[in-house]
């Protein structure tokens, strides 16, 4: 994906983007399909290893539209198709973890929150963008967060969390 972008390869933020993705693939392709321990330590590392794969989307997309002057539109396509992409792959790869992290009960583990309360999810969403606009701008717009009762839902509380800051 980062391939389609013009002279992407000018950019050393989008270089180390490939690198990254071409690496995890790499270590993962080498792994024997039997080695279950070893695969789940492989997807642990690489988890953390891309842990500041966002900041350099931002920098590198940043400075690509700057230089060579892309389009919003080109930017936005950009993201929306390599942000999915991130998001499903975190999402399964998290799972993954999840369901097959030792000592936990069989099945009972799991990114999906079956209960998740959405109210709880945009009151905590809510205040960490009223404390981020006070320390920017030193004040905040009142938010009213309306509770119509016990709502619960299966979701995963960190996407919900993004969607609602």
């Amino acid at each position: 994906l980062v391939e389609s972008l013009p002279r992407w390869n000018e950019f050393p933020h989008m270089k180390v983007i490939r690198s990254l993705y071409s690496d995890a693939f790499r270590r993962l392709r080498m792994i024997p399909f039997e080695d279950e321990e070893r695969f789940r330590a492989t997807l642990q590392s690489i988890k953390r290893r891309n842990g500041n794969m966002l900041m350099h989307v931002v920098r590198g997309t940043w400075a690509m539209k700057k230089k060579l002057q892309l389009s919003d539109e080109q930017v936005d396509d950009f993201l929306d198709d390599f942000l999915t992409g991130r998001i499903g792959t975190d999402i399964l790869s998290s799972q993954y973890l999840a369901i097959t992290k030792p000592g936990g009960s069989s099945g009972g583990n799991s990114v999906i929150d079956p209960e998740l309360d959405p109210v709880e999810v945009v009151r905590e969403a809510a205040g960490e963008a009223i404390k981020l606009c006070k320390y920017h701008y030193g004040c905040a717009p009142p938010v009213d967060i309306v509770d119509i009762g016990k709502v619960r839902f299966p979701f995963i509380k960190q996407y919900l969390h993004y969607i609602m800051f």
